[in-house]
């Protein structure tokens, strides 16, 4: 929903830091790396830290000039007094249950009362804030996602595109893995990771179309039933939250496990959207139409405001690149075998 607020305001909070951490420093400062650009991440507590680092901690790097995004990630006892002062008070008490959306040209807001997570970006000063009220209560798939609509917003400011896919393959050609929930995809892909396949994410990627179509890696995390989970018990000691509500999914952290495989970029040569099958794997040519408008749905779906431009970077993508679809056998090394085989086939494509 979109409701009536004072941009201005916020852009100046945003500018200022005015109501981050009420004139003190940040406990601490990290810098990731996408795509070649530098975001600086001002942590206002260790428990923020906790709660966000292990998903991106693939893109830490050291600090350079040129940054192209500051983020704030503050929490109420950090944010205190100010925060109760600051621009976004009344927008709090007024939609405390329900979720808010501003999109007004340069300046973004995002308002889930699920888990209390603020996410607000002025693309023009470069600067953002990543607020919730407690970081150690927020759900497992924030954690396993933190920053995810700052970070679309802020791709698109850089002509990319965040989508709801993964990515795996070889240095020279990977492919794009998308599906519906509960298709297979993040299963393929942590399976593909497993096997040696390179790993870009089994979740959500970054599309950039320039110099050729690839994928850029955002987070090194997934979110595993516990069917799956229990097929691959060495990823047991990653998982997250060994105590889970009914209906929660397992959220592993991929870090250390795929620290062989994972890669920042994968060049990618053909799109393979996946789907449970009768018992037997296969690779076949697929309708570009029907599997556009399924990961289209899907991304517009989890990215609320992305809309005009997201759509045509998928469009773009889909006229480029061949659509097939891998038929998911129960005996997931079947599928790896002739995903590997294709990904070796489609290398000099």
């Amino acid at each position: 929903m979109t409701g009536p607020m004072n941009e201005s305001a916020y852009v100046e909070a945003l500018k200022n830091d005015g109501f981050s951490f009420m004139g003190k420093p940040p406990v601490e400062v990290r810098y990731l790396r996408v795509g070649g650009r530098l975001i600086q991440l001002r942590f206002a507590s260790e428990k923020i830290i906790e709660a966000v680092l292990p998903a991106v901690e693939h893109l830490i790097c050291e600090p350079e000039a040129g940054l192209s995004l500051i983020v704030t990630l503050c929490d109420r006892p950090r944010a205190g007094e100010v925060h109760d002062l600051s621009p976004w008070r009344e927008e709090i008490e007024r939609c405390r249950d329900k979720l808010l959306m501003v999109n007004a040209e340069a300046f973004h807001m995002q308002y889930n009362p699920d888990s209390t997570v603020y996410s607000l970006i002025d693309l023009a000063s470069k600067r953002a804030i990543y607020y919730a009220d407690d970081f150690g209560k927020v759900p497992y798939y924030e954690r396993s996602a933190p920053l995810k609509f700052i970070l679309h917003w802020w791709c698109e400011h850089q002509g990319w595109c965040l989508v709801h896919a993964g990515a795996v393959g070889l240095a020279e050609a990977g492919v794009l893995l998308v599906g519906r929930g509960g298709s297979g995809k993040s299963t393929t892909a942590v399976c593909a990771a497993l096997n040696g396949l390179l790993y870009a994410g089994d979740d959500y990627v970054v599309l950039r179309h320039s110099p050729g179509p690839s994928a850029l890696s955002l987070y090194v995390s997934g979110k595993l039933n516990e069917d799956m989970l229990s097929g691959l018990p060495g990823l047991l000691p990653h998982v997250a939250n060994g105590e889970r509500s009914p209906g929660d999914k397992a959220l592993v952290f991929f870090g250390e496990a795929f620290q062989s495989v994972w890669t920042g970029e994968i060049p990618l040569r053909a799109i393979v959207a996946t789907k449970i099958s009768d018992g037997i794997a296969r690779l076949q040519k697929s309708s570009a139409t029907l599997v556009f408008a399924e990961m289209a749905a899907s991304t517009i779906f989890q990215m609320p405001g992305s809309g005009g431009q997201t759509l045509a970077a998928v469009k773009k993508l889909f006229q480029e690149l061949p659509v097939y679809t891998l038929w998911l056998d129960s005996d997931f090394s079947e599928n790896i075998r002739l995903l590997a085989a294709f990904c070796t086939e489609i290398k000099g494509g």
